[in-house]
């Protein structure tokens, strides 16, 4: 079996990878791709050929961890808008003789089944709206006396 890896492209990448990470060692995706760059530039054809298969996965890998990064970071920015206008949109509906009790509730019930809101974002305020429809009494016609 060919050895694709050679003692030289170690070299090259291990020299590479220090030199990148005196740079800034948080960059971790930065240090390996500096790492694959400079073994792949000492290796034979072949070698290249093969060694830029798995470049391409590797990058490929980096486009997805990228993009996993921005839809969590989107994410949490999407909780922290729903916390940060929980307790205007429950003032708002609290004790309104409209559907907007029962909808926000309604809201709030998947926001918390889904994590993002608790009890803990309401602080001292109730998490829900008072919601007149359901807490009024029962509305009785005629009397049985």
């Amino acid at each position: 079996m060919t050895e694709f890896v050679t003692q030289a492209m170690r070299n090259a990448a291990d020299e590479a990878r220090n030199a990148a990470l005196r740079e800034d060692e948080n960059d971790q995706i930065g240090v390996l791709n500096a790492a694959l760059v400079a073994a792949f530039a000492v290796g034979s054809n072949d070698t290249i050929s093969e060694a830029a298969r798995y470049k391409s996965m590797f990058d490929d890998a980096v486009a997805q961890m990228e993009r996993a990064e921005a839809a969590e970071t989107e994410r949490d920015e999407a909780r922290q808008t729903v916390r940060d206008i929980h307790r205007m949109a429950r003032r708002y509906a609290s004790g309104r003789q409209t559907y907007a009790p029962g909808m926000f509730n309604d809201a709030i019930r998947e926001a918390v089944g889904a994590g993002w809101l608790g009890a803990r974002e309401s602080g001292d305020e109730p998490l829900f709206a008072d919601d007149p429809a359901v807490n009024a009494a029962p509305c009785t016609i005629g009397s049985a006396e």
